[in-house]
């Protein structure tokens, strides 16, 4: 496995609000470029290819692949930055961002998921 790559990254203060977007299954860091540009120049936005993605590495087949290996590098990300942290998920990128609000609650400002796809606690569930 490789460490995400990064789409778009503004370079504001560090104690500036951050903004992560986490992209669908099949898509790319790209898919938040309208948001990148929608965003008030005061917050620093983040949107990395995800494993599977074209920057985004490969998964390396050692062993079961887990949403905590995916969450590495964005838990880093949150755990480095000193201001308020804003998490944004679509689909898979949902789903991933739903593991890390449950893994870092106290750090997030907001969370926005679009069809988060929860496969995983579902079937944890017996759904």
């Amino acid at each position: 496995m490789t460490a995400a790559s990064t789409f778009h990254v503004s370079h504001k203060a560090c104690h500036a609000p951050l903004v992560i977007a986490l992209h669908c299954s099949g898509g790319s860091g790209r898919q938040w470029r309208n948001l990148a540009e929608r965003l008030d120049d005061s917050c620093r936005f983040i949107a990395p290819d995800l494993i599977g993605a074209p920057g985004g590495g490969t998964w390396t087949g050692a062993g079961a692949f887990h949403l905590a290996d995916e969450a590495v590098g964005i838990l880093e990300m949150i755990d480095h930055h000193d201001g308020p942290v804003h998490l944004v998920g679509h689909s898979y990128g949902g789903g991933l961002a739903l593991h890390i609000a449950a893994t870092r609650p106290d750090r997030l400002a907001s969370l926005s998921l679009y069809e988060p796809s929860a496969f995983p606690p579902a079937a944890r569930a017996g759904l």
